[in-house]
């Protein structure tokens, strides 16, 4: 099982990802 700081990470991480995207776009 994950633990909180991983899964926090990893929501961090694909809103970061998110905004690349629109930025790029």
């Amino acid at each position: 099982m994950p633990s909180v700081r991983d899964i926090r990470r990893r929501i961090r991480s694909v809103d970061n990802t998110a905004k690349v995207t629109n930025a790029m776009s």
